[in-house]
This record gives structure tokens, sequence and C-alpha cells, in this order.
């Protein structure tokens, strides 16, 4: 509270009249206190404990704890619809998974059962309601563009937004727009009778269906919302020129492209996402395009659609961008001559965006946060100073500096953009435009005009502004949406323009100026939600964290095999509200082995430190080789110390020290033996997986490990064991089909070394990687071992909604997946490879897997393989009941 006290005092004020409001309109008495954590600046917020985000990302809430995180890099008006957005997502976290079965409610939403089209569409329609909103221009040209180009999506359609790639705010919209027909249609109440069916009910379907009087399901209503806003959208063109037909087309595709800028040859360089990244492009006058080499690891800063993301000097053909690499900003200066890069570290600055250079190329401007306003800050590249040129509380966005020297920007002000110009020298700024629209990206065409682009009449067309008499002129009256205006070398207009799915850069005809005048700005009412318009802060309201631990998620499960039997156990995960500490716990339990561990992990900066033990109980029985049997019993404990340190999002590092005993005694004999050890390890892993109950999995791992361990009896190193896997999962032809694959390998080397075993662990969930179906139990035992898996995954069936209730329990039936598949591995002792076929082993075999849901709530895989080795003639089949998830 010492650094912006005042300031987190008017937040918590917004925070409890959004909650209160929302109350009121949901109808939920909500008792328990919300975690809330802000954050000073946007890089903070990046590197949270609580949740990775990436650059795009505002803010979220999550449904473990009900926390919402921010930060406070925010104008007025973004920060109110951010908070009142994210609020409402706590109260539907409330009454979808309140109560003692939270947990497998949870996994309800992991699983992608909770349709998105619901909770971000009452988020954005509700967050609408408190704040009195309207649809933004830029709202309205997503829906109308999906109408216009007949790409409209059904509800059902709109279970996840995965699909919608780079257009997931798609997704966010249809769903605002149907709540909001809803709403008209049912009252408001249907909003709260929708989620409280979604937590009775796994079909969501169904639940809609209960849930509303003039629908009898989501077709129905399909139809209604999707005709009203057809015919909006008819009534709304039909006057407008199609957005392709005013121009040339220069960059094309299923892809955002935007922000060209002219490199005073005749080309132009541009920002796009072709490759689902974005990055800066360059096309010269013969139409040949090559990708800018920005270093690896930089990520190229978007920021608000209102900023520019590049600016080029051509006086001295200098290129300058933001970046940002991990959670830190630079300013980037790339010479096309040179082809290189400098930089500029922006560590004291909060969320820079939208860079301008001067025509020598020695000043550069840009935007950033400070003290609860974004203002305009310069660095002058042969003194090596920051200066700052604006301290006032409006909200500079999209730089452009022009022929006298001067900085044009689009300003926050009463709620909407305005145009203002800023002397850099004497520190002062002149409003250009005063109207209640929002006029964005001006560009200086000869110093006598402006060109910039505005949704005055509900579409951001582009106009110009005569500085001498303030005349208004507008130059194109299209259907979708034009940004980024900028003047090419043949004195074209080139522009952003939206339509068909895209972002596309244009280069416009030449056209008579429309002129229109528009009245002077009215003084216009403050939205409700204004800290000065609330009761004084007091801090009644305001707790400071005492970071309680709570559970996240806990889970008893059970698993039945043919292998091994009956197995029961459970799962148990909580942490602190900052997730600086946590504790994991799971048991299993079976005929013959028993097994658990507790974890303790703890945030040391980046890094993660953990302390573990593990405990393992198994008895066996072996028969030697004159077939003679003998009992064993083996127990097994095991302490660890590591630290994991994250190279990149989705590589890290791993060091760990052991301590082990192992405790074997043969039973028949009763012979004993005590060994014990320490060791110390190393191992890397890279992983792009991506993992949803019931559904396919994607992305490729990699993992690598060296262990060397010293006998507490001995001098020196024992033993050393190295492993090595690579997993990976593509789709095949469709999305519903899944090529699997995977490779593993390991040996020991030493005294007293222990044995790998291949067999057929498919049964058992926490197993290793080698596996050999169809092979009995510790088939193949060895010092070495290679193994590898291909197997065939076709998703047949989908959403089946079968309902089964025998009295008790109620089962629904979710998806059906078959498989074939192929193992194959040795394991050996030694120094040489295994030459001959009968030291491997083969085998093949199919599947199908049944995916439920229990009790409307808990997650059940009925997995059935049939597997036998190509030398045998009989099947091994397999049965496999569980509450846990195959990841394999």
């Amino acid at each position: 509270m010492e650094e912006g006290g005042e300031e987190i005092g008017s937040l918590i004020r917004d925070f409890e009249w959004i909650r209160e409001r929302l109350a009121q309109h949901i109808k939920v008495n909500f008792c328990e206190s919300t975690p809330i954590f802000l954050y000073n600046t946007h890089n903070h917020f990046r590197q949270n404990t609580i949740a990775p985000v990436s650059e795009g990302v505002q803010g979220f809430s999550e449904a473990f704890k009900s926390r919402l995180v921010i930060p406070l890099s925010y104008s007025p008006r973004e920060r109110a619809h951010l908070i009142a957005h994210e609020m409402t997502h706590v109260f539907q976290f409330e009454v979808l998974y309140g109560g003692a079965w939270r947990s497998p409610r949870l996994l309800k939403t992991m699983a992608g059962l909770t349709p998105l089209w619901i909770m971000e569409g009452q988020a954005e329609y509700i967050s609408h309601q408190l704040l009195d909103l309207k649809w933004s221009a830029e709202e309205k040209m997503l829906l109308r563009d999906a109408v216009l180009y007949d790409y409209l999506y059904s509800l059902k359609e709109l279970q996840n937004f995965t699909h919608l790639y780079r257009n997931s705010f798609l997704g966010y919209k249809i769903g605002h727009y149907a709540i909001e027909t809803l709403s008209e249609i049912e009252g408001k109440e249907v909003n709260l009778r929708l989620l409280k069916g979604l937590r009775n009910n796994l079909d969501p379907v169904s639940a809609f269906s209960a849930a509303t009087d003039e629908f009898t399901g989501l077709h129905d209503f399909d139809i209604v919302w999707q005709k009203k806003l057809k015919k909006e959208v008819r009534e709304f063109v039909k006057d407008r020129e199609s957005d392709q037909k005013i121009g040339e087309e220069l960059s094309g595709g299923d892809f955002h492209s935007r922000n060209a800028v002219p490199d005073g040859k005749g080309g132009f360089y541009y920002v796009s996402d072709k490759w689902l990244k974005n990055e800066i492009y360059h096309r010269d006058v013969s139409s040949k395009e090559k990708k800018l080499p920005i270093p690896d690891s930089f990520e190229l800063v978007i920021g608000h659609n209102f900023d520019r993301i590049i600016t080029y000097a051509p006086q001295v053909n200098l290129l300058v961008f933001i970046a940002s690499k991990d959670n830190d900003y630079y300013l980037f200066f790339y010479s096309p001559d040179s082809k290189k890069f400098s930089r500029i570290n922006l560590e004291e600055f909060n969320a820079p965006r939208s860079p301008a250079v001067s025509y020598d190329g020695n000043n550069v401007f840009f935007t950033a946060f400070k003290d609860g306003s974004r203002n305009i800050f310069s660095y002058n590249s042969l003194n090596k100073e920051f200066t700052q040129i604006t301290f006032d509380d409006y909200h500079d966005f999209g730089l452009f500096y022009t022929l006298e020297g001067k900085i044009l920007s689009s300003a926050e002000r009463d709620y909407s953009q305005d145009i203002r110009i800023s002397d850099p020298k004497l520190k002062i700024s002149t409003w250009l435009t005063n109207s209640q629209s929002n006029d964005i990206h001006p560009s200086s065409i000869d110093g006598k005009k402006i060109l910039y682009s505005s949704d005055k009449d509900e579409v951001f067309n582009l106009y110009t502004l005569n500085l001498s008499d303030g005349e208004t002129r507008k130059l194109t009256n299209i259907r979708g949406g034009a940004f980024y205006p900028h003047l090419d070398s043949s004195s074209n207009i080139m522009a952003s323009l939206y339509y068909d799915r895209s972002y596309r850069i244009l280069s416009l005809n030449k056209t008579e100026e429309a002129r229109v005048v528009f009245p002077p700005r009215k003084t216009s009412e403050k939205p409700a939600l204004l800290s000065e318009n609330l009761q004084p802060y007091t801090e009644t309201g305001f707790q400071k964290p005492r970071f309680p631990y709570s559970c996240d998620f806990f889970l008893p499960s059970f698993l039945y095999s043919t292998d091994i039997g009956f197995v029961g156990g459970g799962y148990y995960m909580g942490s602190d509200m900052l997730n600086k500490h946590s504790l994991s716990l799971y048991f299993w339990g079976w005929p013959g082995l028993y097994e658990g561990n507790i974890q303790y992990g703890f945030k040391l900066g980046r890094a993660d430190l953990f302390l573990s033990g593990s405990a393992e109980e198994e008895n066996f029985r072996v028969r030697d080789i004159w077939g003679e049997i003998y009992d064993y019993s083996e127990n097994i404990f095991t302490s660890l110390i590591g630290l994991q340190y994250p190279i990149s999002s989705q590589s890290a590092l791993l060091f760990w020290g052991a301590a082990r005993s192992n405790d074997l005694e043969n039973k028949t004999l009763k012979k004993k033996k005590h060994e014990s050890e320490t060791g110390l390890g190393i191992g890397y892993s890279c992983s792009s997986v991506r993992i949803r109950p019931f559904h396919p999995v994607r992305g490729n791992s990699f993992n690598l490990s060296a262990y060397a361990a010293r006998s507490l009896d001995s001098s020196g190193i024992s033993f050393e064991k190295y492993e090595t896997s690579f997993t990976g999962y593509t789709p095949l032809f469709s999305d519903r089909l899944t090529l699997a694959r995977r490779v593993s390998g390991g040996f020991f080397t030493g005294q007293d070394t222990s044995n790998f075993e291949l067999d057929t662990k498919a049964a058992n969930p926490l197993s290793s990687s080698y596996r050999l179906r169809g092979y009995s139990k510790k088939s193949l035992i060895g010092e070495r071992i290679l193994s590898g898996s291909l197997e065939t995954r076709w998703l047949a069936l989908e959403d089946i909604g079968w309902h089964l209730n025998f009295i008790w329990p109620d089962i629904n039936v979710y998806s059906l997946s078959l498989k074939l598949f192929t193992d194959a591995g040795s394991a050996w002792t030694g120094s040489d490879l295994p030459k001959s076929k009968d030291d491997w082993g083969f085998s093949w075999g199919y599947g199908i897997t049944l995916n439920l849901f229990l009790l409307q709530a808990s997650p059940v895989i009925l997995d059935i393989e049939f597997a036998r080795p190509y030398d045998y003639e009989n099947w091994r089949s397999s049965f496999l009941l569980t509450t846990g998830y195959l990841t394999w």
C-alpha cells in the first residue's frame, strides 16, 4: 500500500461495487471472500506464480481457488471492463463448482465439458450490463464479417474455441450476442438457471433445454439468434462498399497482416501471424517477400489494437520495434543494409508499446505506464537518455512522428479516443479531434493534413483532417474496418482492412474525399463504475494477504485390471494463494504392491525447489532355472531434494539429490539383504504435449536423465543410470485420427546394478514407459533396455450422450475410441547388443476405450486391449477400468 496506495484503494472500491452488483444481477449470495492479486506492472503480472500467461493475456480468474489476477497497466475504461468480466467468472465458479464435489466437478471443466460460449458469453454480457457499455465497432465488425462471409458458427461448435485459432475472440462475441438474445427472450434470470443446469447435468444441450422455456434445444435457439443477427447485418451494410473492392490486396491468406509501413522504395514492412506467430515481413517492389530474422526467444510486442507495432525511418533505412524475452522488454533497431540488430533494455518501463522513430533515427518515442497512466517517452540514441514527454492522465496509443518533429497520438479522453499532437521539446500537447468516437492510428500526410481511422459511423473508416480549417473528410464507406493508414512512396494510401476472417494489407484506389461535418463532443455522462462516484474508501474491505493454505484438488480413485486386480488410491494437491508453497500426495495399493509419495514444493524465483519422500512395498514370486519357486518381499524408501529451472515455457533443467534404502527378503529361505545409497542426478525435459481428458493428445516430449549413486558401504561410485525417452502425438488426415509413438531406452553401469523390466505394465497408469503388451509380468529383465510403441487411435464417436441409469449409479457415456498398436523391446545384460530375434520381444494388438462420467462428475475410463507376441498363437487380453487418466 506504500506505492500506489491511492490507486489500490480506488481499485478495491471498484471491486466491491462490481461484486455487489453481480450478486444482485446473478442472484447469488456469495459469502466467501475473493482473493485478488494486483501487479504494478505488466512485467510482474507475466511473472506471477499462479498461472503462466502469454503476451496477449490481460488478466485472468482461475477456478481452483477462485482467484482473480490483473495488472494495473490499463486505462480506466479497459480496467473496469476487465474487472467486471473476471469477477463474473468468479461467480460462475461458485455456482458450478461450490460444495463437497468441487474437485470432480472441476474435472468436467478440465475435460472441456463446460461450454465456453456460455462461460465467456455470460462474462461479456453481464460486464456490459453492469457498466452500461455498448458494443464496440470492432466487436460488431467480427460478427458482421462472420455473417457476410458465411462462417457464423453454431453454439454447439463453440464448446471450446481451439479450432478458431487466431480468431478466438469471435467465440467470445458470438457467445455474448447469444446470451444477450437469450436474456431478452427469457429474462436475465436464465443465466443462473443455465449455470445450475450445467452443474447438475453433463450434457450442455440437456442443461440448456431445462433452463429455457421457449426452446427445446440449441438448434432451435441457433435459428432464432442467427436470424436476428443476419437481419441486423443486412440492414446495416446495404449502402456500404465491399472492403476488397476499394483497392488492391497486397497480402492474403487466412492470417492477420497489419501495420504496414512503406520502405520508401516501393515496398513495405508489415506484421503478420501467417506462421502462428507474429513476425515482421518485408515485401519489395517486385513482390518478393522475406521474413526478418528476429533473434530467437524474442517475442514481438503487439499491444492494444490502437497501438502501432513497427515504425520505419526511410531516410536512414532503420526499422524499430519492441520485443520481449523472459518478461523483459527491449527496444530493437534493425538496419536492412547491414542486416544487424541492436537493442536497448526497457526494464524501467511498464508495458512499453507503440514505437515511433524520428527521420534521422536519433530519437525513438514510445508509450509506457507510469503513475497510473500511459504517457509518452523518448530515447535518444546519441546521449543514451530517456525523457518523459507527457505527464497527464490521458492514455496515449498509436504514436506517429511528423515532418515537423512532433508526435501524433490517439489518447483516451472521457472513455473514447481523440487525436492530439505533442511537442517533444516544449512538452505540451494540443487536441486535434473532439468527438465521442474512437479516432485512432493518426499519420501525417504532408504536414497540413492528418490521415486516421475512426468509428464515427460504427465502422472504422478512413478520414482526413485539414489542420488549417479543421475540415474532416471521409475517404471510405466500407462494411468491415480499416486500420493503420499510411502513405506509400506513390502517395497511395496503404491500410490494413478486416474482411473474410483476416486483417489484410491493401493499397487503396484514389477516390474523391467526401466532406463530412461532425458535431463537437458533448459532455458525456461518466460510466457508473468510476471511483469518485462511489463512497469514500475505507480499509474495511481490504485484508492484507495471509496466503492461507487450501486444497486445490482431491480425488479418490480406483482401478481394476485383469493383470493386477483391484487398485485403490487417490490424489491430493494443495497450495497457498500465490502458489509459492505446494503439497501433493498420492497413494496406490493393489495385491502385492503398495506405493505412496508426498512432495513439498517452493517457488525460488524462476526455479522450483521440491522435497519428496516415497515408499514402496512389493511382494512377488520368482521361479529359478531349476523350477524352484521363491517368495520375495521388497521395501524401498526414497527421499529427494531437487531444483527445477525453466529454460523456456516448454523446457526445463532438473537437478536432484537422493537417498534410497532397499530391504529385500527371501521369505522362502528366510534371508534378508539391506542396501543404502545416496546419489546425484541431472535431467532435461522438453514438452509441447497438450493433454485434455477425453480428447486426442497433441504435441511431443523429450526427456533425458543421468544419475550416479554410491552405496554407503563403498568409497566410490557404485553405479550410474542413464535414461532417455521421446513421445509424440500427431494428427493423421483429420483431428480424430492420431499417430502416437514412443521410444525409450536406458542402461546401468557399475556394481550392484538394478534391472529394468519390460512387460505388460499397461495395466498400471503409474507405470514406467517400458511396455510390452501381450507378455507376462517381468518377461524381459536386464541392465540395459530399449523399447518402442506405435499406436494409431481413432476417435470413432464423440459427444455420444448415452445416459444409463440403473437406479444407481448414474452413468453418462461421453466418447468411444478404437486403436491398433505394436510394441517392441529388449532387455539384456552386458555391453553387446542383442543380435538374435529371440532376444527381442514383439507384440501387436487392438483395443477399445470408452470414456464415461459417473454421477455427472467423476470421469471413468474403460479400456479393453487384446495383444499377443508375434511368435505366439494365443491372444492375451487385458481389461482396465479406472477413474484416473491414461496419458499415453
